[in-house]
Parts: C-alpha cells; sequence; structure tokens
C-alpha cells in the first residue's frame, strides 16, 4: 500500500498532491481507500482522491457530507450514512474498499470506525494508471477543512476483519453493545434500559434507542443515559 504523512487546514491553503512511484490500482483492479478524519465543519467536502475527470467513472475520490461518507466516481456519485457523528471533534477511521466481477458488478462498501455502511453497485471504473494522489481534497476541488491523517491506498479491497485490525492496532476499537437491555411497555410507550457500553481510549457518551415494528423503524431516540422512553408506538409486535 501507499501512505502518506497527516495534514491539517482550515483554508485553501494546505493540499498535498503526491505523485508516487508505485501504481495506483486503475480500471477495474480492486482497491481500497482509507484515512483517519477530524473534519472541522459538517460541509460535503473530499479529502483524498486520484484520477481524471476526462473520462466517465475515471475518479476514485472520498469524502464526508454531514454524517454520510462520499464517494465520487465522475457523473456517478454514492453516499453512505453514518448513524454516528463525524463531525463531533473526534478522528474517524474512514474506509472505502471496491472490487468488480462480471456476474455482480462493481461493488463499493464503506466504513467508519469498521462499522459497514452498505455496498453499492456502480458502472465498471475506469481510473487511469499513473495518476497522482491528493490528499485534503481531490485532483479537481478545493478543499478539506479539517485533519486527514495516515492516508492509504491499498491494490485490494480489505475485508471487514482486517479493517476491524488496522482500527485496533492503532489503539481504538468498535464500542461493546450495551448490556442488559430490557424494555417494559405500557399503553402506547415503552422504557428501555440498558447498562453501559465500553470502548478502548475511550468514553461511550451517546445512545440510539430504535423502536423496529418488523422491518420498518417507528422512533429513534438519541440519548446520553442509560434510559430511554419511546412514546405514541403504534400497536403491534415490537
Amino acid at each position: 500500500n501507499d501512505t502518506a504523512t497527516g495534514a491539517s487546514s482550515s483554508a485553501c491553503n494546505n493540499i498535498m498532491s503526491v505523485n508516487y512511484s508505485a501504481k495506483l490500482p486503475s480500471g477495474t483492479s480492486a482497491r481500497t481507500v482509507q484515512a483517519w478524519i477530524k473534519p472541522s465543519d459538517a460541509g460535503c467536502r473530499y479529502f483524498m482522491g486520484y484520477g481524471t475527470n476526462s473520462l466517465t467513472d475515471g475518479s476514485f475520490s472520498v469524502g464526508n457530507c454531514g454524517n454520510s461518507i462520499i464517494v465520487r466516481l465522475i457523473n456517478e456519485d454514492h453516499s453512505f450514512f453514518s448513524p454516528r457523528s463525524l463531525f463531533d471533534g473526534h478522528w474517524h477511521l474512514v474506509t472505502v474498499t471496491d472490487s468488480y466481477a462480471a456476474s455482480t458488478g462493481n461493488k463499493i462498501t464503506a466504513y467508519v470506525d469498521g462499522q459497514n455502511l452498505g455496498t453499492e453497485v456502480s458502472n465498471p471504473l475506469q481510473t487511469p494508471a499513473n495518476t497522482g494522489l491528493t490528499i485534503g481534497s481531490t485532483p479537481s476541488d478545493c478543499c478539506y477543512y479539517g485533519g486527514v491523517a495516515d492516508a492509504a491506498i491499498y491494490p485490494t479491497a480489505l475485508s471487514a476483519t482486517q479493517i476491524s485490525a488496522l482500527l485496533t492496532a492503532a489503539g481504538n476499537g468498535v464500542p461493546t453493545a450495551p448490556g442488559g437491555v430490557t424494555a417494559t411497555p405500557s399503553a402506547n410507550t415503552a422504557v428501555v434500559k440498558w447498562t453501559a457500553s465500553t470502548a478502548p481510549r475511550a468514553t461511550v457518551t451517546n445512545y440510539i434507542v430504535t423502536a423496529m415494528l418488523g422491518s420498518k423503524a417507528e422512533q429513534s431516540i438519541s440519548t446520553t443515559a442509560l434510559t430511554a422512553t419511546l412514546h405514541s408506538l403504534p400497536a403491534g409486535s415490537y
């Protein structure tokens, strides 16, 4: 893989463009784009990318827009929503993998801090060979506001296990699931309680409680407490 050191910027004067001697993944070759990011605003900005704008699906750029990870291919953009805030003053590991097979098409999968945000299918990529990697922007855009560190391109689509291992190696990890979860129902109401989650080198400060009626999310509550009350729930089995 090719890696680059960290950078931080609050204006359009701190962009790094590097032409690596090693070839970056091109054409429909598998790849993983990864970096630690610490956004300084919630705007839609790209923090790294390479390729060209002169070809359809000739670019591969990754950024964040609010709580979503965005991938630009040129003439085709993809977005992956993250349930956790990216603009929270903390560093987050963003990973985007890409793989192509004639039978399944081109598949793009996004992760935040090891959590799989889903997979989308795109047209086959046409990323040209021997193009430089831009960090803190894309080859045609300005600019990323915030920090970017340990940017890397891997010539393979990393597995979820490999991504989790990289997160752990950095001294971080996915929080444990809340324990002792109980739900006490009453008329159109449910009181949910649990014990705290834990995470390496951090304190879990926020929880999201969602009432699921079958496959439909009826209501969600964000809380810093270890209990939540959901009101006005339709009748049914949750």
